[in-house]
């Protein structure tokens, strides 16, 4: 809670005192990649991102966008997570020295949205008369639109997928090569891998740190919301939301240890872990893992709603900071290079990212023949056209309501409480938050 509580007082100060203009200089490291420009006027684009262990991507993007843009400096700021460059990025609005862009949690977009710092990018994606034929999509941008206006274009997006342990799934007389689609079949395939031994869970869905977002993602395929379109209503306490907080029940009743993510990781790791709901990001982690141990298999989350069966993405968007116009011109341009063809390739092929530009998909020499050699990372990228927005609360408490639904579920997944009750508790708590 730590950090949750630390991003909501720096929220605070600078609402108090963003009037402050001090220009001042960018912390935590800096990186400048620029390409040779004898003679040519300079220029500087300051971009944040998070997390620091994506380095060399970063580093690369910046290179490249440096060949492709002559008398450009690209000045790479990172910190350690979303939560730190939340922080940073909010004091740095208290003292004007904001970075032209940054790379956020999709989960902390809101926050920059509705106090003003983020730019919207509605006029800039206007005045590309071929937006779509650059390989954007209506979904795309739908995971970044808060309140009709498009505050951001998603960069490395993950899904939420079923990473399998084929051997176990054989073991409980289940076929690896036709994974169950439906919740119930999925569930019974657990129960009888969590027969197969004291060393051995059938399931574990990633709650633990996650905030709002385990919640959403079940709601959303269920065809449910957190609120109305206008946000002037709950919408999570009907049938769908009970459906979520049901999951959590028979998540624990098919074998689901409470245990963190990272434990969860290493129980899979291990061998001892039949299913692994998590984002597909991890897949290249969890191969690597689990490589001469056992076989990994993936599949999609089931459609509970086959008329607005939705999943919310993961991962980071790229939100526009820059306050004069020469600084957006530039900014924009790094946006559309980072989630165009080439910044997504290089994103991709380094990282197993779901890639969100059309053209770098299908081109064989991009991204077409990376997933023709590697058909897991189809099964993620296959979800695109289910995308949605990673939703977050409108108000100053929109980050304490992560903390409170997370408890929420994990008081169901511990059996300290059940089902209906909770969806109860959960309303009347979010609604004193949200409402003050």
């Amino acid at each position: 809670m730590k950090a949750v509580l630390s991003i909501e007082q720096e929220y605070e100060t600078a609402m108090k005192m963003r009037s402050t203009h001090v220009r001042a200089a960018l912390a935590l490291g800096t990186v400048a990649l620029m390409a040779p420009a004898t003679g040519q006027t300079q220029a500087q684009l300051d971009v944040a991102y998070a997390p620091a262990s994506f380095n060399d991507t970063y580093e690369d993007l910046a290179a490249r966008f440096a060949q492709e843009n002559p008398g450009v400096t690209v000045n790479l700021i990172s910190a350690e997570n979303y939560d730190a460059l939340a922080q940073l990025l909010l004091r740095n609005a208290v003292t004007d020295s904001l970075p032209d862009v940054a790379h956020q949690g999709l989960g902390l977009l809101r926050t920059f949205a509705d106090n003003g710092m983020a730019v919207p990018l509605g006029p800039f994606i206007a005045s590309e008369s071929d937006w779509r034929d650059q390989g954007y999509t209506e979904s795309v941008e739908e995971t970044c639109t808060i309140t009709d206006q498009v505050y951001c274009l998603p960069f490395a997006i993950s899904f939420p997928v079923l990473f399998y342990n084929r051997d176990l799934v054989e073991a409980a007389g289940g076929n690896p090569d036709e994974f169950p689609m439906t919740w119930d079949d999925i569930i019974a395939l657990a129960e009888d891998i969590n027969q197969l031994g004291a060393e051995v869970s059938g399931i574990y869905y990633t709650v633990d740190g996650n905030g709002t977002y385990p919640f959403q993602i079940l709601l959303a395929t269920a065809g449910g919301a957190f609120m109305s379109p206008s946000e002037d209503t709950f919408t999570f306490d009907g049938a769908e939301g009970q459906f979520v907080l049901d999951m959590m029940e028979r998540f624990r009743d098919a074998g689901m240890i409470d245990m963190t993510k990272s434990q969860a990781r290493q129980m899979f790791a291990a061998g001892g872990l039949g299913i692994f709901i998590i984002n597909s990001s991890n897949y290249g982690r969890l191969s690597t893992q689990a490589a001469g141990s056992f076989e990994i298999g993936m599949a999609p989350l089931p459609h509970v709603s086959m008329d607005g069966s939705r999943v919310p993405v993961g991962g980071n968007a790229v939100v526009m900071l820059a306050e004069e116009e020469e600084e957006r011109h530039l900014a924009w341009e790094w946006i559309k290079f980072a989630t165009g063809p080439i910044g997504q390739t290089i994103l991709v092929s380094q990282t197993g990212y779901v890639p969100v530009n059309t053209i770098a998909a299908s081109t064989p020499e991009l991204l077409g023949d990376f997933y023709r050699d590697n058909p897991h990372h189809q099964v993620a990228a296959d979800e695109l056209n289910r995308a949605t927005v990673y939703y977050n609360f409108p108000g100053p408490n929109s980050i304490r309501v992560r903390g409170t639904v997370e408890d929420v579920m994990l008081d169901v997944l511990r059996g300290d409480d059940n089902p209906e009750d909770a969806l109860r508790r959960m309303h009347e708590e979010v609604s004193a938050l949200i409402d003050n």
